[in-house]
């Protein structure tokens, strides 16, 4: 199931993500899809267990939930 996202980006950013899909014949939903997908760890790590320790830890430069 897909749910509609609404965030804001700098132009430029904006500007080059619609480059990119055009360039590349993908949509820019499938683009911000993948991108987000490789960048973010899989929800399992980020999960706590009843102990409240993390699962596992984030790699280095990862960005935590905020």
């Amino acid at each position: 199931m897909k749910v509609q996202l609404a965030t804001r980006l700098e132009t430029a950013l904006r500007h080059r993500l619609r480059i990119y899909a055009a360039v590349s014949g993908r949509t820019v939903e499938d683009v911000v899809s993948k991108a987000l997908d490789s960048y973010l760890p899989p929800a399992a790590t980020m999960v706590r267990i009843d102990d409240g320790e993390p699962r596992e830890a984030l790699p280095a430069g990862q960005p935590g939930v905020a």
